[in-house]
């Protein structure tokens, strides 16, 4: 052995561990021991060699806390994917509702009209089929014919608001410095 690796074994020994830690106690220095649950001291490199295993469990507690998180979030988007189809499913059942209102209706003025037309049912369903029709047709125009109609306000008032910035810019519009050409 040198004598380096001697005098630090018998330092310890000497001291027995405890006059070394009183020591350090007193001067504020730290030991290279500490003590584990059961009151046995254990070196602080056992503690430096435990860091692998420590980080290991904390990197799967990580991994725990994440697949957790994601779990949760299929279980959300699966909870509104069900409910989506739920509100899909209810939509088609009052439609269908709507749809055999609409038709026994239909068929209740169908039957109606056909027995003022002397008890000809075919009649009456014609009459009612070209009324419906012609219903729909006229509704399905003036809503376009009021679509196009702000369609159109919508565009004008665009240009308008362009050309009135572009008065109080350059002190003409498009407008007027087109119509100042065309003179010319």
């Amino acid at each position: 052995m040198s004598d380096e690796s001697n005098r630090r074994e018998g330092t310890s020994a000497a001291a027995g561990g405890t006059d070394q830690a009183a020591a350090a106690a007193d001067t504020g220095r730290s030991t290279s021991t500490d003590t584990n649950a059961t009151g046995q001291d254990r070196p602080v490199s056992d503690a430096f060699r435990a860091i692998p295993a420590y980080l290991s469990e904390l990197v799967d507690y990580v991994w725990h806390y994440l697949h957790a998180r994601a779990d949760g979030v299929h279980a959300a988007l699966r909870r509104a994917i069900i409910y989506a189809l739920l509100g899909v499913l209810g939509l088609l059942v009052f439609a269908a509702l709507l749809v055999a209102a609409s038709v026994l209706l239909l068929e209740g003025v169908a039957g109606w009209i056909g027995m003022l037309c002397g008890d000809r049912p075919w009649a009456g369903n014609l009459i009612v089929g070209v009324v419906v029709l012609a219903g729909v047709a006229a509704a399905l125009r003036l809503a376009l014919l009021r679509l196009v109609r702000k369609w159109k306000l919508q565009t004008e008032r665009k240009y308008e608001e362009l050309r009135n910035q572009q008065r109080s810019q350059h002190g003409r519009d498009a407008t007027q410095r087109a119509g100042q050409y065309t003179r010319q």
